[in-house]
């Protein structure tokens, strides 16, 4: 049975079909170009041949042959269209020589098929070859192949091991994404480029060796890919993208000495990370970079280190201790939140502003002192902060914004420096054991509800 998308080209295929009953088999024949979509509906097709003169076979609706056992192809067969053989019930499948080129999708959605040969003769292979192959686990590629094409094969949930030709030079995005069984892929030194998302979702890859002549990690390279430890740079490289290591299950960072920045989200949610060292190379750290690494204990980082965006170290709930350089001049949006064990931690003696959240719910921080450059505290930057027992507000300081010591229960009392102008709504909120306030009278604003809640 032929099983078509509901719309589909009108085709006149008479003269050029023929269907036996009685052995369910297709015969076409006088066609450069058959596509299987311009069946007529037979009841059941076991066998399709194709006679000489077609070069070529097409499946773009992605048809169904549901019970076809078999298909034989002319030596003048030399291009498989797009989709020509997709969503087919084959096992196995080896491509004739004569076959030139391998379109998109060619196999796309082949659930049964387990074992592909591709001859030395195919010059091209597209996208999306074998893409949703569940059941493929093995496969043999031509020895001249030149690119791994964009999501060739996603999704091939069998795929152990991939030995590719040394003539690749690209693997493009998304190739080998969700291939959870995927442990080891063989790459040669000809490799120049490794597009998005190539290895994304790999759940059983434990190890990777970049090739030297790779000299950029893309974005989301090997993105939850949780049993990947170890990473190896054969060369030189000069940028790692945003979350390139994301979800790993990394455990010590290393990073190339020349690296000057540490991208957006690069090791978010890599649980299994402890120590982090960043190189003297590195000037930023953009957001979310080390956001939820629940094992995460200690950071260093250096002096060279300018910018430390918003979320860095967003809900690290085993990080102890910080030390920030005096390079920083601000801390952004939830850099901190609910950093649950974070109790040491050394400000920037350059540090203008803390942004809002960025120390919310940190609960095991004592003692803070802010150093005499701060000027602004935004709001709810330190809520929740429930173990603070000692404040030291920076003589500069110029605004409290809402909500920003709310919820600090230990706290029992507090002095307000003269250069102060603004208290605002709960500053103090909630804090329950805050007993003396001590403020200069040059104070201009004090919300009427700045301590709303606490013991006075």
């Amino acid at each position: 049975m032929v099983t078509r998308a509901p719309k589909r080209k009108p085709c006149n295929l008479e003269g050029h079909v023929s269907y036996n009953p009685e052995t369910k088999t297709v015969e076409v024949r006088d066609l450069e170009t058959f596509d299987i979509q311009d069946l007529p509906d037979f009841e059941v097709i076991e066998r399709l041949v194709l006679h000489e003169g077609v070069r070529c076979i097409e499946n773009p609706e992605m048809c169904v042959l549901l019970d076809l056992k078999s298909i034989s192809l002319p030596r003048s067969l030399d291009t498989i269209g797009p989709f020509g053989l997709s969503c087919m019930p084959f096992v196995s499948f080896d491509i004739p020589s004569t076959i030139k080129f391998l379109k998109e999708g060619t196999f796309a959605g082949c659930l049964n098929l387990e074992e592909v040969n591709i001859p030395d003769s195919v010059e091209e292979i597209g996208d999306i070859t074998f893409s949703l192959c569940e059941k493929l686990n093995s496969v043999t590629l031509p020895s001249n192949l030149e690119r791994i094409g964009n999501r060739m094969f996603e999704y091939c949930y069998s795929l152990e091991n991939i030995v590719l030709p040394d003539s690749v030079q690209h693997i493009d995005w998304c190739a080998f994404e969700g291939c959870k069984s995927l442990k080891t892929i063989k790459l040669g030194d000809s490799v120049l480029t490794i597009g998005s998302k190539a290895f994304a979702v790999c759940y059983s890859l434990e190890s990777f060796t970049i090739p030297k002549s790779v000299t950029v990690i893309s974005n989301g390279l090997f993105l939850g890919c949780s049993a990947l430890k170890e990473i190896l740079y054969q060369g030189r490289i000069e940028s790692i993208e945003g979350e390139a290591f994301a979800g790993t299950g990394i455990e010590s960072l290393f990073l190339p000495e020349n690296i000057t920045e540490i991208s957006y989200a690069l090791y978010a949610r890599c649980a299994n990370l402890k120590h982090v060292s960043i190189p003297s190379s590195v000037k930023n750290i953009r957001f979310s970079a080390f956001e939820k690494c629940e094992s995460l204990e200690t950071i260093e980082v250096p002096e060279s280190v300018v910018l430390i965006e918003k979320k860095t170290f967003r809900n690290c709930i085993s990080l102890e201790s910080v030390t920030l350089p005096d390079s920083i001049y601000t801390i952004y949006e939830e850099t901190f939140y609910g950093c649950l064990k974070l109790k040491q931690f050394r400000f920037s003696n350059n540090l203008t502003v803390i942004k809002k959240n960025a120390f919310f719910g940190c609960s095991s921080i004592e003692v803070v002192t802010l150093p005499d450059s701060v000027k602004i505290i935004e709001k709810s930057a330190f809520e929740n902060c429930t173990s603070l027992k000692s404040l030291v507000l920076s003589n500069n300081l110029e605004m409290i914004e809402e909500g920003a010591f709310r919820g600090c229960i230990s706290l029992e009392s507090i002095t307000i420096p003269e250069s102060v102008q603004s208290i605002y709504k709960e500053a103090f909120g909630n804090c329950t054991n805050l007993r003396s306030v001590y403020y200069s009278s040059t104070v201009k604003y004090i919300h009427k509800g700045a301590f709303k809640g606490s013991g006075m």
